[in-house]
């Protein structure tokens, strides 16, 4: 089952802002930035005024696919 990406193909952007990507995935925008410096989010960087936080887009799209994909193998 293949998941819905994010963000629409006609959406060329490589950088994908905090605040939009907590709007798609439904991550309060600190829950992103705790998983951002922890590792958990790949892709992410802090840059320009105010060190916003900012994700690639393509680590970001896998990291989705991996996190939403179904889990194998039976509960014991």
């Amino acid at each position: 089952m293949k998941v819905k990406p994010l963000f629409s193909e006609l959406d060329r952007r490589r950088r994908i802002p905090i605040n939009e990507v907590a709007k798609v995935t439904g991550f309060t925008a600190w829950t992103l930035r705790q998983y951002a410096l922890d590792g958990t989010i790949p892709g992410a960087r802090q840059a320009g005024p105010g060190k916003r936080l900012s994700f690639d887009r393509d680590l970001l799209e896998a990291w989705w696919q991996e996190f939403n994909a179904p889990k194998t193998g039976l509960a014991k």
